[in-house]
């Protein structure tokens, strides 16, 4: 709750709401997608699974794919202690 929170003021003030759209009509299609794959295989577990993923992606992995997010995702990760992951993650990037 927090997260979304934080992360719609960062994009507002910012004025990077064109990318949070882009990222999050990318969720929806990826949705649509993993519901096409899942349900036929798994039924209503694979719908929950295909909407667990797509939100995972617009609430926090979509920001990486999107330079001027990356700010957010890097503040995410810290959020989320996972110093050693963001660390490691920042030492691949500056090579």
């Amino acid at each position: 709750m927090a997260n979304g929170l934080i992360s719609s003021v960062f994009i507002l003030n910012e004025k990077l709401t064109k990318h949070a759209l882009i990222r999050d009509c990318i969720s929806a299609a990826l949705n649509v997608g993993l519901n096409f794959a899942l349900i036929p295989l798994l039924g209503a577990m694979g719908a929950a699974i295909a909407t667990c993923i797509s939100y995972s992606f617009s609430g926090f992995l979509g920001n990486a794919f999107f330079p001027k997010l990356r700010p957010l995702f890097h503040m995410q990760l810290q959020g989320l202690m996972l110093a050693g992951l963001y660390e490691k993650w920042r030492s691949l990037r500056m090579r």
